[in-house]
C-alpha cells in the first residue's frame, strides 16, 4: 500500500473553499441576528425600499385584498418570481404584526 503525498496546491483550493463557507456563515448570522434583535428603525434604514413594496403586496395577497401596494389600486410593477418566493411566508404570517413579518422576511430573504 502506498501513501500519496498531498500538494499544497490541491489543498488551498479547499482551504479557500472553508474559509468562504465560514465567512459565510458568520455573515448570515450576523445579519440574522441584526434583523431579529436590532432597533426596528436601523432595521429599516438598512435596508432598500422597494424590498418592503414586495412584502407589503405579499402581505396584502394572503390578506386577500389581491395584487396591490396600497389596498386600493391593482399593481403590476413587481418581480411575479419573487412574490412567489414570499407568498408562504406572508401566509404563514398572516396573523402577526406586521413588524414581526418584516422582521421574518428579512430573515427569509438572507
Amino acid at each position: 500500500m502506498s501513501v500519496k503525498a498531498v500538494s499544497s496546491s490541491e489543498v488551498y483550493p479547499v482551504l479557500s473553499y472553508v474559509a468562504l463557507f465560514l465567512m459565510a456563515i458568520v455573515v448570515f448570522y450576523a445579519k440574522g441576528w441584526f434583523y431579529l434583535t436590532g432597533d426596528i428603525r436601523a432595521v429599516v434604514s438598512s435596508v432598500p425600499d422597494d424590498t418592503a413594496y414586495f412584502y407589503k403586496i405579499a402581505w396584502n395577497v394572503v390578506q386577500g385584498k389581491g395584487l396591490t401596494f396600497d389596498g386600493i389600486n391593482p399593481t403590476n410593477g413587481f418581480q411575479p418570481l419573487w412574490l412567489y418566493v414570499l407568498l408562504p411566508l406572508a401566509w404563514v404570517m398572516r396573523d402577526a404584526a406586521p413588524e414581526a413579518y418584516f422582521r421574518a422576511a428579512l430573515i427569509y430573504q438572507t
